[in-house]
């Protein structure tokens, strides 16, 4: 077996490759009712490129940065992007980017965090810094990363994204979601160096 795969092309090794992360990741995502829907939506969203515009506001280990250059290379890593537009109480939903320290530490990859707030503004501002994390964290005050990335879905659940060095999408999905999410995210990193 190890010979086929050694005689197989890497675009065909990347290809199958991906469409076994989408049955993979299909059956970590969904109940059983909505199968076909959530592979539809999978299929869709691998290998699309993510734009990410530039920002007025970026928050980095609790400094504003404002008008910054926001084009965030990579440095050639692959990124982790996590998009959350806030919408009830804002203030809780920040308090999820404690769970990303975890995990950003690692610097095999960068990660880039987008936040959507709807409402308070300022406190959101405010909040983020007293965190200081050691990562990106960009206030996305209008809308923009929705109006240049309108094929994501409004489902939060396929708001995050690893990304290959080229912003191209793949994989979908929290690897703190569970343990089966995080080695899905590792393998998949692991294909991306």
């Amino acid at each position: 077996m190890n010979l086929y795969f050694r005689k197989m092309s890497t675009a065909r090794f990347h290809t199958i490759v991906i469409l076994m992360t989408i049955v993979v990741a299909n059956v970590f995502l969904t109940s059983c009712n909505n199968h076909s829907e959530t592979t539809d939506i999978l299929i869709s969203l691998y290998g699309r490129c993510i734009a990410i515009p530039n920002y007025d506001v970026i928050i980095n280990n609790g400094r504003i940065i404002p008008g910054a250059d926001s084009s965030f290379s990579n440095n050639g890593k692959p990124m982790l992007l996590y998009y959350k537009k806030l919408e009830g109480c804002s203030l809780c939903e920040i308090g999820y980017l404690y769970n990303l320290d975890k995990i950003s530490a690692d610097t095999t990859y960068t990660t880039l965090v987008i936040v959507r707030p709807t409402q308070d503004i300022g406190k959101v501002i405010e909040r983020i810094q007293m965190q200081q994390h050691g990562f990106p964290i960009v206030i996305d005050m209008v809308g923009t990363f929705e109006e240049h990335n309108p094929f994501i879905p409004n489902d939060p659940k396929y708001h995050t994204f690893l990304l290959d060095r080229e912003r191209q999408i793949t994989l979908v999905g929290d690897p703190l979601y569970n343990k089966k999410m995080t080695m899905l995210f590792n393998n998949a990193l692991r294909m991306l160096q």
